[in-house]
């Protein structure tokens, strides 16, 4: 689900912290390329698969950049939350979510679907700059 857009992820990367004033640093590069190896992660998640790598306090302050500079998205998830990718670095997509296990599976909107939230949008007089759309029910392993 990268964005085809990205030829180069760290590059983008690169360029938009040089952008917007700071530099790729380890920390930044790990915690990137961990969030490309996977769907949606909670930080718990994030820190075992960079477990030796970087602590867990410096995963929590490179997410806070990302976050602040619009790299990931924080998907709420309960209590709790996941981050991944935003629309800059992979596909935009949506994500169906299983209230018992926690699964998040991702889909793909149609063109059906794109054309009735412009209408929507439209409609309550909105320009729409970005959206999400979560589905949220029970996995087939679950039910």
């Amino acid at each position: 689900m990268y964005n085809c857009n990205v030829t180069n992820p760290i590059e983008s990367v690169t360029a938009t912290l040089k952008a917007n004033g700071y530099s790729i640093t380890n920390s930044r590069k790990v915690v990137f390329a961990a969030l490309m190896s996977r769907e949606p992660q909670s930080i718990g998640e994030i820190t075992k698969t960079l477990d030796g790598v970087i602590d867990r306090a410096s995963i929590y302050r490179v997410l806070t950049l990302f976050e602040s500079l619009g790299m990931v998205e924080r998907l709420a998830f309960g209590w709790k939350y996941k981050f991944e990718l935003s629309d800059t670095f992979a596909e935009h997509h949506h994500h169906a979510t299983c209230i018992r296990c926690g699964k998040m599976v991702p889909f793909e909107e149609s063109d059906a679907m794109k054309r009735e939230l412009e209408k929507q949008s439209e409609a309550i007089g909105f320009l729409e700059t970005n959206h999400q759309f979560e589905v949220r029910g029970i996995c087939d392993a679950c039910h």
